[in-house]
């Protein structure tokens, strides 16, 4: 005797609809997932245990899929349980075009996860170079600090040094203070780099 469980079902039972939607945002099938969202229209807004599809898109670099579901109304602000939002996401993982397209639909770039973190404190944290250098040039405030420091602080301490150059040329204040009033100046002399003259960064 067959007795089905949890993770079997027979061969003739369609897959969930979820699954399927799930699977064509996972695998960038812009046509699918329209065509699945246009049908069932709550599919742009569900959430897969803590993620929206537009997340799920962002932090796998599917730009065609992130318009799409963004045409269809999908919340670019939506966040996780821990606040994170699509923009957190796409920063983390260095999804560049995504996170060009969040912002051209509006996303906020302000926006702060439970840890604090802006997008940019994300990206600068994860280093990822280019999508600090995006949201700069979409004029993100390079001195927006959460509760230890400044985005330059945190290039500092993770030891980013293209990317605390990028703040600094973009005016990031080096004598800014963090949680435990120290500049970046002095956070550079706790990691053996120093500031000239010029205000490029040396060893």
């Amino acid at each position: 005797m067959c007795v089905l469980t949890p993770r079997t079902r027979p061969m003739d039972q369609p897959e969930p609809l979820t699954t399927t939607f799930w699977r064509a945002v996972q695998q960038g099938r812009s046509r699918a997932v329209r065509a699945l969202a246009e049908e069932h229209p709550h599919l742009v807004h569900w959430f897969n245990v803590d993620r929206t599809a537009l997340m799920e898109a962002t932090s796998r670099g599917h730009n065609s899929v992130v318009e799409d579901l963004i045409a269809l109304g999908a919340d670019v602000d939506a966040h996780t349980p821990r606040d994170w939002t699509a923009l957190h996401l796409g920063a983390f993982v260095g999804a560049v075009m995504p996170i060009r397209i969040l912002l051209d639909a509006g996303a906020d770039a302000r926006r702060t996860n439970d840890d604090g973190h802006t997008p940019l404190i994300v990206a600068v944290r994860a280093g990822q170079e280019k999508v600090v250098q995006t949201l700069i040039q979409r004029g993100v405030d390079v001195h927006e600090a959460d509760g230890w420091g400044s985005p330059l602080h945190h290039a500092i301490a993770k030891r980013q040094r293209a990317i605390a150059q990028r703040l600094i040329n973009a005016g990031a204040d080096r004598d800014a203070r963090d949680a435990l009033h120290r500049t970046a100046r002095d956070r550079a002399r706790d990691v053996g780099w120093s500031f000239d003259y010029d205000q490029h960064m040396t060893l």
